[in-house]
């Protein structure tokens, strides 16, 4: 699609981006085989086409995809964007990226979610978990609570790891994965984000302070008053839905399909500034060799990237979500999927950039 050509570009989105009209409930049912599963797919969300290769469409990968769909459908009373195909690709294998979804208005596979077969590969899960365990911090100042269903897992993989299911390893990955990103969020960031997420216990148990304070979650004095006052210790939940990454791709298409119209412009320009993130070397690379430059092409990006405030708001959700406005909305996106409850500062900002709500969400 030739660049600048604004028209074609909509009218390829008011073709292609269209919602589906699925049943207000789906019931969904955990197949018994991979034929059941696909059958499934077809016949409930009408993706015709399954790429990859036999071995890597598993049975495991198609209940997952199947339930995570149905959840997304039914938050939204069967009003979602539905992938267009779904293909197991070696493309991203070999990282912690389970999926991706192609949204380029340029391309012939506009709507396929791509997922990585090593996902949903035991071997490969445990793998992942052993070296997570080697690289997982060994002193925090913060408290961590992670879930019974979480701690009776990981007991059950510290005695015969190989006894728990690809679905129960992947949980436990997943959960070590967000352990990781609340580090790095509470950690290694700017410690306004941590006064954040950990605002409401503190104001709950009546104790006054300035966001603005940064040093004293580190000086320990805040830690020290709230334990006083309410004899506990101030914790950091760590808990993760299993299809939240799922839910973060669904999250994207939801929010082209709301917002579209306004994003033709960048899209014929070439220059996508709500969906810009820098994870990508080319983009990273701009950031910090020419932030003024970076500024004129992305200039959305560039103040959802160094306002303070902003960026501290989306460390409440976790490091990945202040990367980006686009990563931004779809974690939050995928929090709402699964019934998780947000701050008010996290769904002001979200209301800023206009991301898709889901029907009946509060």
């Amino acid at each position: 699609m030739r660049k600048g050509n604004t028209k074609k570009i909509e009218t390829f989105f008011d073709k292609n981006i269209k919602l589906s009209n699925l049943p207000e409930k789906i019931e969904y049912k955990e197949a018994k085989t991979v034929d059941e599963a696909i059958e499934f797919t077809k016949k409930t969300f009408g993706i015709k086409h399954i790429i990859g290769k036999k071995q890597d469409i598993t049975l495991d990968a198609m209940n997952y995809i199947n339930e995570g769909l149905t959840n997304v459908a039914n938050a939204n009373k069967g009003k979602i964007f539905i992938p267009t195909s779904i293909e197991f690709s070696k493309l991203i294998e070999g990282n912690t990226t389970r999926a991706g979804i192609i949204l380029r208005p340029n391309s012939d596979f506009f709507g396929r979610l791509v997922l990585n077969p090593s996902s949903f590969n035991k071997e490969n899960l445990v793998k992942k978990i052993n070296f997570n365990l080697e690289m997982l911090p060994t002193s925090l100042p913060f408290k961590y609570n992670t879930s019974p269903k979480f701690n009776e897992l990981f007991n059950k993989a510290k005695s015969d790891i190989n006894s728990l299911t690809t679905s129960e390893l992947r949980y436990i990955f997943d959960v070590q994965q967000e352990f990781m990103q609340k580090s790095v969020s509470l950690e290694m960031s700017d410690t306004t984000a941590a006064l954040k997420i950990f605002k409401t216990e503190l104001e709950n148990a009546n104790i006054k302070f300035d966001i603005n304070e940064i040093n004293k979650i580190k000086d320990k004095k805040l830690r020290f008053e709230y334990q006083e006052k309410t004899g506990k210790t101030l914790t950091c939940n760590i808990d993760v839905s299993q299809h939240e990454t799922l839910y973060h791709e669904i999250g994207h298409a939801m929010d082209l399909a709301k917002n579209y119209k306004t994003y033709i412009k960048e899209f014929a320009e070439e220059e996508q500034d709500h969906f810009v993130s820098i994870f990508k070397p080319d983009i990273a690379k701009l950031f910090k060799e020419n932030p003024e430059k970076f500024k004129l092409k992305y200039p959305k990006a560039f103040e959802f990237l160094t306002n303070q405030d902003i960026q501290s708001t989306a460390n409440c959700l976790k490091w990945y979500s202040t990367r980006g406005i686009g990563e931004f909305i779809a974690d939050v996106y995928a929090k709402m999927i699964a019934g998780e409850k947000l701050s008010d500062d996290v769904l002001a900002l979200y209301k800023k950039y206009n991301g898709p709500l889901p029907v009946g969400y509060k």
